[in-house]
């Protein structure tokens, strides 16, 4: 993601954040399928009240491959009643996504696309001067065929791939709305405030700063969402709101140790990162 590469000691931990996103897709299942077992949708008129919330799909093999050239490990849609938002991420950076207002009918959602996220523009060394990924106005219309049933959504994407998501809940959770500090020497801060969902992750290590909001996606084992509205480089304030950059972040919580391990993708690589709760002490 940015042209220098960190000197710290954190290693890298392809393989744990495998085994995370399956542990996390596998519980994902279990409570998709518990909650299918309830009254089934299928006959009856789907209304934009059925979809609203978020929807999570994650590969857990290969990056998908949604338009030519472009990947993704996972890809959240979220509905509201009229307003539709699809982003993709790949090792927990958002690359791709769309947004617009949404109609449902003949078991067809039709959305009418007004922002398309522009993943052309890298972001690089501010000092380059140009790139920096960003949403685009368009006016595109997508047309999804779709199944429903409780706990689950199948959509049939234009070029003709079906998608399955899972119904997932994003909140503040309790437990994690804390200030936290990495446990290594540069002692980088991770706020995740309970106050306006307020979110801040600095990087002491080469001198940035990501400002926006976070929500988590389940208890112990899940994602960190976050939307960052403002991101200082070096001295290079770049605002992105109000349509902002999405990152979903595997992470483990541990109450009895009293650790977070958040998985972050930085100078493009991958790192668990393990916090710890800031205690400030009294003078």
């Amino acid at each position: 993601m940015f042209q220098s590469q960190p000197e710290r000691e954190y290693a890298l931990k392809n393989n744990n954040l495998k085994t995370a996103v399956f542990l996390i897709s596998a519980a994902l299942t279990v409570m998709a399928v518990l909650a299918g077992c309830g009254d089934d949708a299928a006959g009856t008129e789907i209304t934009a009240s059925d979809l609203e919330g978020s929807w999570l799909k994650v590969w857990t093999s290969e990056p998908y491959e949604y338009s030519p050239g472009d990947y993704a490990d996972a890809l959240v849609f979220d509905f509201s009643e009229t307003e539709a938002r699809a982003v993709f991420y790949l090792e927990t950076v958002q690359v791709g996504g769309f947004m617009g207002n949404y109609t449902i009918g003949d078991d067809e959602i039709t959305i009418g696309v007004t922002h398309t996220w522009n993943e052309d523009n890298e972001l690089i060394d501010p000092e380059g001067g140009d790139g920096y990924p960003e949403w685009n106005v368009s006016d595109e219309t997508y047309v999804f065929p779709f199944t429903f049933a409780a706990g689950g959504l199948s959509i049939t994407t234009p070029n003709e791939d079906v998608i399955d998501l899972e119904k997932t809940a994003f909140s503040t959770i309790e437990e994690m709305a804390l200030t936290w500090v990495s446990d290594d020497a540069n002692e980088d801060l991770l706020v995740l405030a309970p106050e306006d969902d307020y979110y801040e992750f600095e990087w002491t290590g080469e001198n940035w700063n990501g400002y926006g909001t976070w929500e988590a996606s389940g208890g112990t084992l899940g994602y960190i969402r976050t939307v960052v509205d403002r991101i200082e480089i070096m001295g290079d304030d770049i605002a992105y709101s109000p349509l902002s950059w999405g990152f979903l972040h595997p992470y483990v919580l541990d109450t009895g140790s009293g650790t977070l391990t958040v998985t972050i993708k930085l100078d493009g690589d991958l790192y668990d990162i393990i916090y710890v709760e800031d205690v400030v002490t009294p003078e």
